[in-house]
């Protein structure tokens, strides 16, 4: 059995640390796409699985080829779960509440629904008791004509699936009830329900993240005052001391009425130390006097990774978790056993040193399907299905993976205006990936805030101008570098409504172009082997180049700053033009760096160069005709790009993700701790935001670093200073946002 220990104090350190709002010195995140999110389900009568990522779902067969076209469904939000019955597909989407498909003789669904459950605009006469016209579809269950939602807003919503009198081929919700979320103490997850054949009666069991299943009579006169949970009887908490910080994580009722929950709790092993560990539990729902109870049956260790997600098929339990898969041999419900994993593992191995996490569990005939990812220095970030033959239940076999793969090369931001009152920005994410790229497009608002962070909302894909990579904006228009040797103009002035492209250029010379800067009239473009290519862009709809200089390396960043150009020139190092006439630049100096110059940034009469696998070097340039290396470090990953901010370089450091280097004494530069934030993926850009100061004059300010994390998405970090100690401050513990949620346990962070 593998264990995780900690100290008890250490234990209460992170609790108060995540539940508290005490000074932490840390940054806070939000991710796109979420690092754990890719929402799964199996439809078992066409043999297919839907795959659903942001607001998209994909239909594939049993090998995990795609096998119709990518439904996109119109919304902002993102999916939450997926579920099939009947041939129709239920997909839950947050605050966009609930949308029903129907699906063809293939599998496929269609691409308009048949059925929408969303409570925005709706009067209270159509709403459940208690409700309000809003709420967040989290997870479903389906019994008969029943709905069950999880709305982790409000609660259990109860719904009947009704034929539309005026449309037949459409459904109608109607409200039957509304188990109001006060009565569960910490926190939906997820509903099952059904018929225990001991009982004869339908009950519902709901589970709660850290009080565990609790059991409510789901009768047809059942209202929201009438939930009869039994509080009483929490499903976990082997040692009591500890039953606060258990999670519970998922729950399934089989035929049988037998309930299997899958959790993790806190085991003490000595007065000073406690251990996690994983566990199966099982119960059947009890008669007594009257009252209806949950009964355990048995309770079994599971060895590895921290459980996520089940699923129950011919007496086997197939379990997620952190590492992989778990199979459970639960034929005989009172002596469940371990019967195999995937992949395999070695003694004491951990979660954290196999960063396979799988969050979703489907068995199929004779396979499990994995909603996982998976990240390596060697493989990068996969984040898909994986295919797992367990005939044979002691040996289980990958045999096949599904991966939607994204590769963001670049960020921009727009400039910050009003509407409807708020102050908004756009961000613009530069896709290069194999799923044909496009631009990635986000809504910030309250960023003049220091109470909170930004909320950001994912809006849309352009794929129009085919994989991109790097965008740069100027007012309202935003340039593109694009694979077909292009550089595309694009109104961007209210990206929301409309994005259009107004006007481009395609030469060869723009041909493995990387990076794109705009300086008033002119853009100036990285095209690598072919050099500095200058654009004339005073009219952006018909842009036009003007200028090449070719270069003896590879142009892979430029910096513009007082008539020079400043270029990263990949094997020799930093060179500097003269653009007083952009079409006609002339060289004034150069210096080879020890590595591989792919970034550069200028402050003042100092040239910050990101060197590649050598890291940063700073470079002085009062004498541009003589520039003079006055230090390096070693950021121990491949450095892309460098900004700097009040005496720190932040550096997009490939594996190592955001590096942030102490500058304020170049010739001994040191790496700090904080604001360094380890990405996902392969950090290759980033965008600073100016300091956003709050209006009370305490001297705390806010400031937001935007990083394109290549197969790993796009990142936004907070970074903190209050004034007095550098590089810290507070953390909202209020903070919410529609990706990735950074108030991690440290075995949860993937």
């Amino acid at each position: 059995m593998k264990w995780l220990l900690l100290t008890a104090s250490l234990v209460f350190q992170m609790v108060a640390a995540v539940n508290s709002s005490a000074v932490i010195k840390t940054t806070e995140a939000v991710q796109w796409p979420s690092a754990i999110k890719g929402a799964m389900t199996v439809n078992p009568d066409q043999q297919v699985i839907y795959y659903g990522e942001e607001n998209t779902i994909t239909t594939l067969d049993t090998s995990l080829t795609a096998i119709s076209s990518t439904i996109s469904i119109d919304t902002a939000e993102m999916i939450q779960s997926l579920y099939y019955q009947d041939n129709k597909l239920f997909v839950a989407i947050g605050g966009d509440g609930v949308r029903v498909f129907k699906t063809d003789d293939k599998g496929a669904p269609g691409k308009d629904p048949i059925g929408i459950y969303d409570l925005k605009g709706s009067g209270p006469s159509g709403d459940p008791p208690g409700s309000a016209n809003d709420m967040f579809a989290f997870t479903l269950c389906l019994k008969g004509e029943e709905l069950y939602l999880v709305d982790t807003l409000y609660g259990i919503r109860r719904l009947a699936l009704k034929e539309d009198a005026l449309n037949p081929d459409h459904l109608t919700f109607q409200a039957i009830a509304l188990y109001e979320k006060s009565r569960f103490p910490e926190g939906l997850l997820r509903v099952a329900v059904g018929d225990p054949s001991s009982t004869g009666n339908r009950f519902a069991y709901a589970l709660d993240t850290f009080y565990g299943a609790m059991i409510f009579e789901a009768t047809e006169s059942a209202t929201a005052e009438k939930i009869g949970i039994d509080e009483e009887n929490s499903v976990l908490g082997a040692n009591p001391a500890y039953d606060n910080y258990a999670r519970a994580k998922d729950i399934f009722l089989d035929e049988q009425g037998l309930l299997y929950t899958p959790h993790f709790d806190y085991v003490e092993i000595s007065p000073a130390n406690v251990a996690i560990e994983s566990r199966l539990a099982i119960y059947q729902t009890v008669q007594t006097a009257g009252a209806f109870t949950l009964s355990q049956t048995s309770i079994t260790p599971i060895p590895g990774g921290y459980v996520s997600a089940l699923d129950v098929a011919g007496g086997y339990a197939y379990i997620a978790d952190t590492i992989g898969l778990q199979i459970i041999d639960a034929r005989n419900p009172l002596l469940p056993a371990v019967a195999g994993v995937y992949p395999a593992r070695t003694e004491g191995e951990t979660s954290a040193q196999n960063a396979l996490g799988s969050h979703g569990v489907k068995y199929m005939n004779g396979s499990v399907y994995l909603s996982s990812y998976f990240n390596s220095a060697e493989m990068g970030l996969f984040k898909g299905i994986k295919k797992i033959n367990v005939e044979n239940p002691g040996n289980p076999a990958e045999t096949g993976a599904y991966q939607k793969k994204i590769d963001i090369k670049g960020v921009a931001l727009s400039n910050e205006k009003t509407e409807d009152g708020e102050s908004v920005a756009y961000l613009f994410a530069a896709d290069q990936g194999e799923d044909g790229g496009g631009v990635r497009v986000f809504r910030i608002t309250d960023g003049s805030s220091l109470d909170k962070m930004a909320a950001i909302d994912f809006l849309a894909v352009h794929g129009d101008s085919g994989a991109v990579a790097d965008g740069a904006l100027s007012g309202n228009y935003l340039f593109l570098l694009t694979d077909e040797s292009c550089v595309e103009v694009w109104d961007a002035s209210n990206p929301s409504v409309s994005f259009d492209r107004i006007g481009s250029v395609q030469d060869e010379k723009l041909n493995g172009a990387q990076q794109i800067t705009l300086s008033g009239h002119t853009a100036y473009v990285a095209a690598g082997e072919k050099g500095l290519v200058m654009l004339d862009i005073e009219k952006p709809e018909s842009p036009r180049i003007q200028a090449l200089y070719d270069t003896e390396g590879s142009v892979k960043d430029v910096y513009v700053a007082g008539g020079c150009a400043y270029i990263a020139d990949g094997e020799k190092g930093l060179l500097i033009l003269s653009i007083t006439d952009p079409t006609a630049p002339s060289l004034i100096g150069s210096l080879d760096t020890p590595g591989i110059a792919s970034g550069v940034h200028v402050e003042e009469t100092l040239a910050y160069v990101a060197d590649g696998s050598e890291g940063l070097s700073v470079i002085d340039i009062s004498a541009p005709q003589k520039p003079v290396l006055k230090g390096r470090i070693d950021t121990f990953g491949n450095a892309f790009r460098v900004r700097v901010s009040d005496q720190i370089a932040f550096v997009a450091d490939g594996l190592e993700g955001m590096v942030a280097i102490d500058i304020s004494k170049p010739a001994d530069m040191e790496r700090v701790v904080f604001p360094s934030y380890q990405t996902y993926g392969i950090c290759t850009d980033l965008f600073l935001t100016s300091k956003i100061v709050n209006p009370d004059n305490t001297g705390q300010f806010a400031q937001y670093a935007f990083l394109a994390d290549g197969p790993g998405g796009v990142i936004a970090v907070r970074l903190y200073e209050n004034g007095v100690e550098k590089r810290s401050g507070d953390i909202d513990s209020g903070v919410k946002s529609c990706f990735l949620e950074t108030a991690f346990w440290p075995w949860e962070r993937p």
